[in-house]
Parts: C-alpha cells; structure tokens; sequence
C-alpha cells in the first residue's frame, strides 16, 4: 500500500478528481477491495437494473462474466458502517501503532503537528466512498438506493472488479511484498477507472453534468482540510494507475491490461517508468537485507520494510524540485527501511537505498542531502554505506512546523503526465527509446504548474515542449 493504515480497515477509496497533461483524463468515483470473512456465494442471475452496465463492462473490457455478482444497496448508516472503524474497537496496541506512525511521518518531514492518522482515514471513507467490491464474498455493496448517475459509473468501476477477480484473482495482492502489491493494486484500479471513464464519456450530457456536480461536490467533502501527503499517498492508485493503464492500452488494447494484470510490475519503479516496465525481465522486486534493531530499541512498524520508488519520490518531492525527485527515483534498484521506538521513547527511522548504477546511488546521496538541509530535524543524517545511501531521522515533535506548500498530488500528476505520454507517443509509431526519451524530455521542459493546469497557455506549453522534445530525440 502507498501508506500503511493505522489499523486495519475495510476499504480505501473515494472521489479523485483528476487533471493530467497531454490526455485529459477526468477520473471519477473510484473503488478499492474490502476484506470480509464470508464466503462468495453467487445470485442465479443480474439484477436487472445494472444489466446494461454489466454489458457495458464486458465490451469495454473484451471479457464476459463467469458469472453474476450480487449488488447489495445499503442506507448510508449501514454502509458507513462496513467502511469505518469505531475508536472503542482499537486496542492498546493499535493506538501504539498509529502513534508510531505518526511520529515515523513526522520524521521522514511528510506530516507535521498533530495529525489524528485514524480520524483522517476514517473520515476519507466515510465521506467519500459510495460504493465496493469484496474479493473475499465477492459482492458489490451501494451506499444509498438510487441509481443515480454517480452510483451508475460507480457501478461500472466496481463491476470491473468483479471481473477481474473473475479471471485474474485479485486476493493474490495480500500475498505479495507491500510495494509489489501496491503496483498491483494500481493497475487493478487503473483498468477499473480506464472503464469508468468509457462509461461516463457515453452518457447523455445531463447525466455527465450531474455525474462531474456529485464528484466535485464529494471531492470537496473527503479532502476538505486533509494533508495533501495524505491524499496524495492513498489516490495514487487513481492517479497513477489510470495513466499506467492507459498507456498500456494505447501500446496494445485490453491483452496489454490482461497481461499486466497476470504479471504486474515487480514494483512501483516499474509503475511510475512505463519503459521500466516494458523492459523488466522479473516480476519479483529486488530487495536488500534487513536492518538491525538499535539495542534497546523496540519496533515501530509492521510489513516488509520496503519503501519503494514512490515512497522515495513522495519523501524527495515534499521539499525539493519534482523533477529532480523523478529522475532520481528513475535509478531506484531497491531499498530497506526501519522503524523503531528508542529506549527514551523517541521514534526514528533508518532507511537504505540502493541504486541501479553506483551513480544513482549517488545521485540520491546528494538529493538526501539537499533534502535534509532544508528539512526541519537536526538529527537527521544522511550516509554512504558501501554501495547504498542510508537516510536516519528522528520524531521532530509535534511542535515543529515544516516549511513551503504540499503538493504531493501535484507530483502524482507530473508522474502520470509522462506515463500517458509516452503512451501517446508509442501509438504514433515512435520507437521504443525514442518515446521513453521524448516523454521525460517533455516532462523536464514544463513546470509543474503548467503540468497540473488545464488552461489554454498550459496546453499550447504542453504541445510545444512535446514538439521539441520529440526533435531533440531523434
């Protein structure tokens, strides 16, 4: 996952509006997985009502139901109840562990103050999920009645997970390593946001008004006052994913979806580098040893320590140029990580990184130390360890503010922009090389703004810079 919940949770999704350069791509109501502990069981046929989505998803998709999937439409308080979680329900130890957490971000200078870690999570699901898919029963559940038009393209995202299940198993991404599985799970949600753009795009215009009102509106809702970090780290299946999809699709239609859906990138570096991806030769993640415990000092963290491409690229971009924090990232070959709570019970963390070249190794020893310099932790170091780059950091306090403006979805988009680039560019024709060359070209000639915006001067910036990036590489 992007960001370990707290506690463990029933679902993570909401509303994503989504701006991306060179194709815009207006992403809507999203959905994730739930964990349950019924078994599937399977209705004898469609409920008839959803029956044109259900054919809407098979065309779009190239795929045909197995079978039908039971929909379950809920009141808003039962529904909100499967996807939060009571804070009488929390153990001595999961209040340990959220404030481990929140002490580990404050470190790595991505969260700073008081954040409550589990009231952000819990109000993101209430206020902004509308609808799931259950790998483990395998039924969609609604929040309301009404097939409005939000619940109808909703519908078709969460429909696409059923089928997917269908013929590639989604419970198999809680058996991989935490980075590997979030690659996973982004291409999982990209297809299903690649198909609920498809359905929106082909309704009536009043419906499409009424479908962008209800998603601006729940938008507003879930992230009002959420640290961007926060956002950034639990939507970037819906920002990234859709873009990774897509540029697959425009290489080679659904057979490319299909096969990244049986053998998806081996980490997130392979995600956010559609020719990483293209040219990787394993589907297992390389990894370094584990570190050691401090003596005296107790874990402050759980799952396999790897904190992945992205992890990185969302810690470097916090404060540093985004571009800078891609490129970086680009030569991420693997890494281990390390949280722990001191004797005097102070939380540090002690991270390892290793690049794919001695060069990117030290490309990223001179970024960390850039990125300490204006960091607000003293006690931070930044090493070279043989032929990897060793980041410690320590709890600064809740007293310490950090500096400049968050923009951590901004720098999902930068990093999506390029991947539906160089799409783009290979179903032109481009050769290989060519279009990986004149995607981070045109990257590395616009500012994020211009990036992120969907006016007129930032489109005719957009197609410029394409124009001379593409001469350049040839």
């Amino acid at each position: 996952m992007a960001m370990a919940a707290p506690v463990k949770k029933t679902s993570r999704k909401w509303l994503v509006a989504l701006g991306v350069v060179v194709v815009v791509l207006i992403a809507g109501t999203v959905g994730a997985f739930a964990l349950r502990r019924q078994g599937p069981s399977y209705p004898s046929e469609w409920d008839g009502r959803i029956l044109p989505i259900v054919h809407f998803d098979e065309q779009e998709r190239g795929m045909v139901f197995k079978h039908p999937v039971q929909v379950l439409f809920m009141s808003p308080k039962a529904f909100d109840k499967t996807v939060t979680t009571s804070s009488d329900s929390l153990s001595a130890k999961d209040k340990q562990d959220i404030q481990n957490q929140e002490a580990t971000m404050r470190a790595l200078g991505l969260i700073d103050g008081k954040v409550d870690l589990f009231k952000e999570e819990n109000g993101l699901n209430q206020n902004g999920i509308l609808a799931y898919y259950d790998d483990h029963d395998k039924k969609v559940r609604v929040k309301g009645t009404d097939l409005t038009p939000d619940v109808r393209v909703t519908l078709a995202h969460e429909l696409t997970h059923a089928l997917q299940d269908q013929y590639f198993d989604l419970h198999k991404e809680e058996t991989l390593p935490d980075d590997s599985a979030q690659a996973f799970r982004s291409v999982i949600e990209g297809d299903a946001v690649v198909v609920q753009d498809a359905y929106a795009a082909q309704m009536s215009q009043a419906d499409q008004d009424s479908y962008n009102k209800a998603e601006s509106q729940g938008s507003d809702q879930a992230y009002s006052n959420v640290p961007d970090i926060l956002v950034a780290q639990d939507a970037e299946p819906y920002i990234v994913g859709p873009a990774f999809v897509g540029a697959l699709k425009d290489k080679g239609g659904n057979s490319a979806i299909d096969d990244a859906l049986r053998n998806p990138p081996a980490s997130t570096a392979a995600l956010m580098n559609l020719f990483t991806y293209l040219d990787q030769s394993s589907s297992t993640a390389p990894t370094l040893p584990a570190l050691s415990l401090p003596a005296g000092a107790k874990r402050a963290d759980d799952g396999d320590n790897t904190f992945g491409a992205l992890q990185w690229y969302l810690l470097l971009a916090r404060r540093l140029n985004v571009h800078d924090a891609l490129t970086a990232v680009d030569g991420w070959h693997s890494d281990t990580s390390l949280a722990y709570r001191e004797p005097s019970g102070l939380v540090c963390i002690d991270a390892e990184y290793q690049g794919t070249t001695a060069a990117a190794t030290s490309s990223m020893k001179t970024l960390l130390d850039r990125w300490k310099a204006v960091g607000p932790s003293p006690d931070t170091t930044v090493t070279t360890k043989g032929d990897t780059v060793e980041l410690h950091a320590c709890d600064p306090g809740t007293s310490v503010k950090l500096t400049g403006t968050d923009r951590s979805s901004d720098a999902l988009e930068v990093v999506a922009a390029r991947l539906e680039l160089g799409g783009v560019l290979l179903k032109q024709g481009l050769p290989q090389t060519t279009a990986q060359c004149a995607s981070a070209g045109t990257i590395d000639r616009l500012t994020i703004d211009q990036i992120v915006s969907q006016d007129d001067s930032a489109q005719q910036a957009d197609q410029d810079a394409v124009t001379q990036a593409v001469a350049a590489c040839h």
